[in-house]
């Protein structure tokens, strides 16, 4: 009896599991106040923890930031999203 052997790229996998989610959030997001993802190609959603590595900062920080307005984001249940182009907008105006 042969064993089949399957070879699975994880990150090839995760990467495509990540767009699904992302296309299906964005479907389930429609429709929610300031935030609209039809206008974005490929737009890509980030949590919390994600943002936070990404800028190199605290989540207190990060929450200081919303509270301040200086980030967009929408929270449609308990979690906060954030869009790669709200992220990159905030970066820019951060640059003197």
């Amino acid at each position: 009896m042969k064993e089949l052997v399957f070879k699975i790229d994880l990150i090839s996998l995760e990467a495509d599991l990540r767009v699904i989610i992302q296309q299906e959030v964005c479907k389930a997001l429609e429709g929610w106040v300031g935030i609209n993802l039809k206008a974005e190609n490929n737009t890509t959603l980030l949590d919390t923890k994600e943002v936070c590595a990404y800028l190199k900062i605290s989540r207190g920080t990060l929450i200081k930031l919303l509270k301040e307005k200086r980030l967009v984001a929408s929270k449609p249940s308990n979690k906060w999203l954030f869009t790669q182009t709200s992220i990159e907008e905030y970066l820019k105006n951060q640059s003197y």
